[in-house]
């Protein structure tokens, strides 16, 4: 009985674990979405219709 209930800890321990790392990278997929996208103009045409 204490086995199974040693067995039984160990394994909820690691969901736990399994859960935490799902989280992490969760967020840190987040933070990749919310960063902004910024434009600087590199150059400019011009052109002259005859």
């Amino acid at each position: 009985m204490r086995k199974l209930e040693r067995q039984q800890h160990r394994q909820r321990k690691e969901i736990f674990q399994v859960e935490d790392e799902i989280l992490d990278k969760h967020d840190q997929l987040e933070q990749r979405l919310a960063q902004k996208a910024e434009t600087e103009r590199l150059f400019t045409i011009r052109r002259r219709v005859a």
